[in-house]
């Protein structure tokens, strides 16, 4: 409660700030100056989406909801509305920083010796069943929804992904409680869930290129996926040396140093594929780059990942978490929503959570899991949140920059249900993702006594990713 009256107190402070340094009205900030305009709302938009966070915590539930909520709330109650002065660029940029950010946490906090160790499951949880779950959601789309195919594709690689937000604080728990451990599930879930986003992210990025670069769609367009995918590889191993030589033999370097770095490269890697409208030299880039830094400073570097990615974590917690779900918050309009469209939404959420577990469990058949286990194994991914919403804008807006207004079955332009059925999956199943994996644990995997433990290699993923 102390920590929530401080971040209080100072955030009014911070507004106060604003109002008299750009001579503001207290309680009508906005303007025709859009440079202050947007400062004041970001300000508005971050604090109000940080302090909801904070409270939501109490709760047990995902802070990202926080964000959200307020973002709706914002949206939807006449008197916030006239707070909020949206911009387009401004959008846009954090929305990338949040996906490169993403990036950067998947390569970097893998661990490759889990992937190593756990080959066969990792490629049959992370892969496989990702592809039965995103064939059943995008002929979904298609035949329900009446989305173009392409279109239907590219959602169900944003749906299919996971939320490390969700599923790390309660593995962590699982470890301290030595609950599972004998089999390496809590291990085998976090490689997985990175494993699924990785796999989800670059295949998004990949068919992007493809359905919306510059040319018209052919055969011959798939030369993007090589030409991608080499050009990715050789700068992300490129820049990633290069970082390594700078760091060389100096103890006096600090992580954050290393962490700003790593994200340079990153955005100069990502704004290179959008240069060149090339989504793989992006996500390939990125992974590429981190997964060597990975390896190199496991090996090398006494602190690991570890601390670099604490450096992410807290800017990712503290600043673009609050931001980007508030503003994916404040495209829902509570008055265009009706039950019709909710009720589709829903519908179409648990069949692909139901697809997702059976298909989970049927790839563990043969596994060294009992049926338990593989039970709560299914139940660990169900939670989506953060790639949903930092993808699900980006495709919309994708349809809106090439002139793509198509009406779906229900009414709703296919842009606009891109974003309400994304945010109705976050809403829906980040709380009932982690009530799965909270209520089942006990009851479902075997807890190990603490002096029989064996050792296991630790999986390097910090929280929110």
């Amino acid at each position: 409660m102390k920590n929530i009256l401080e971040y209080l107190f100072l955030s009014i402070g911070g507004y106060l700030l604003l109002v008299l340094f750009f001579e503001k009205n207290l309680f009508n900030p906005i303007n025709n100056n859009e440079t202050e305009n947007i400062i004041i709302s970001l300000y508005i938009l971050w604090i109000f989406g940080l302090f909801s966070s904070y409270i939501v915590s109490f709760f047990k539930m995902a802070p990202l909801l926080g964000g959200m909520i307020i973002g709706v709330i914002f949206r939807n109650v006449i008197f916030l509305e006239k707070f909020l002065y949206e911009n387009n660029t401004i959008t846009t940029l954090i929305r990338d920083i949040g996906y490169v950010i993403i990036l950067i946490r998947s390569g970097l906090c893998v661990d490759l010796n889990a992937l190593k160790k756990f080959f066969s499951l990792c490629l049959s949880l992370g892969i496989i069943s990702t592809i039965m779950d995103v064939m059943f959601l995008a002929f979904l789309c298609h035949y329900i929804l009446y989305f173009p195919i392409n279109i239907s594709i590219l959602f169900s690689f944003i749906i299919s992904s996971v939320a490390p937000a969700i599923i790390v604080p309660v593995v962590i728990e699982l470890k301290k409680n030595n609950i599972g451990k004998e089999n390496g599930i809590p291990t085998i879930i976090l490689a997985n869930a990175t494993v699924i986003n990785i796999f989800c992210t670059t295949s998004f990025s990949i068919l992007v290129s493809i359905f919306y670069g510059k040319e018209e769609f052919s055969l011959w367009k798939l030369k993007v996926i090589p030409i991608g995918i080499f050009i990715g590889l050789f700068v992300g191993i490129l820049f990633g040396l290069i970082i390594l030589n700078i760091f060389k033999n100096r103890k006096d370097a600090s992580n954050f140093k290393k962490a700003i770095s790593v994200m340079l490269y990153s955005l100069l890697i990502f704004y290179c594929g959008k240069y060149f409208e090339n989504n793989i030299i992006s996500s390939v880039g990125i992974i590429s780059l981190t997964i060597l830094l990975n390896y190199y400073w496991n090996e090398k570097d006494g602190d690991g990942v570890v601390e670099k990615d604490k450096v992410f974590a807290y800017g990712w917690n503290n600043l673009i978490e609050p931001l980007l779900f508030s503003m994916i918050g404040i495209t829902l309009n509570l008055n265009k929503l009706c039950i019709k469209v909710v009720l589709v939404s829903l519908l179409i959420i648990l069949l692909s959570i139901f697809v997702k577990w059976l298909a989970i469990f049927l790839m563990l058949t043969f596994s060294h899991l009992n049926y338990k286990e593989r039970l709560y194994m299914a139940f660990s991914f169900t939670s989506k949140a953060t790639v949903q919403a930092v993808l699900a804008p980006i495709l919309a807006s994708i349809l809106l920059e090439n002139n793509i207004i198509i009406e779906s079955s229900i009414g709703y332009s296919v842009d606009e249900l891109i974003i309400i059925i994304s945010i109705i999956s976050i809403i829906l199943t980040a709380p009932l993702g982690h009530l799965l994996m909270s209520f089942f644990s006990n009851s479902l995997l075997r807890n190990k006594n603490t002096n029989q433990e064996i050792q296991e290699e630790q999986l390097f993923i910090s929280n929110e990713i």
